[in-house]
């Protein structure tokens, strides 16, 4: 007996998916990692950490329960990392935090 084949979102003959779901999905695919709820992150990032920081600090998906960031230099990785309870709290609030997500872990680029 032939299993029934995974489907991707967005494939003809499926039935419609949220655009966040498939951008998670695309995202995935593409980064290789578990980025699932991340579209919120990534569409509300900067009205969260405002202009100055999402210039220099961007999400890039999800490792266990940890939000990984990536910073252009050391400096914002130090900034990053003491301001974390306050950006997680503000993608919390804007409902924009993959559900799950606990901590933040900060990579420089």
């Amino acid at each position: 007996m032939d299993r029934p084949r995974k489907r991707r979102p967005g494939r003809p003959g499926q039935e419609p998916v949220t655009i966040g779901e498939a951008l998670d999905s695309l995202i995935g695919r593409i980064s290789g990692q578990d980025v699932t709820g991340m579209s919120g992150t990534f569409a509300r990032w900067e009205e969260v950490v405002g202009t100055t920081m999402a210039a220099h600090v961007k999400p890039v998906g999800l490792e266990g329960a940890d939000l990984v960031l990536e910073v252009d230099h050391p400096a914002w990785a130090t900034q990053v990392r003491r301001m974390a309870p306050e950006i997680l709290t503000g993608l919390r609030d804007a409902r924009a935090l993959p559900e799950g997500t606990r901590s933040v872990r900060v990579r420089v680029r």
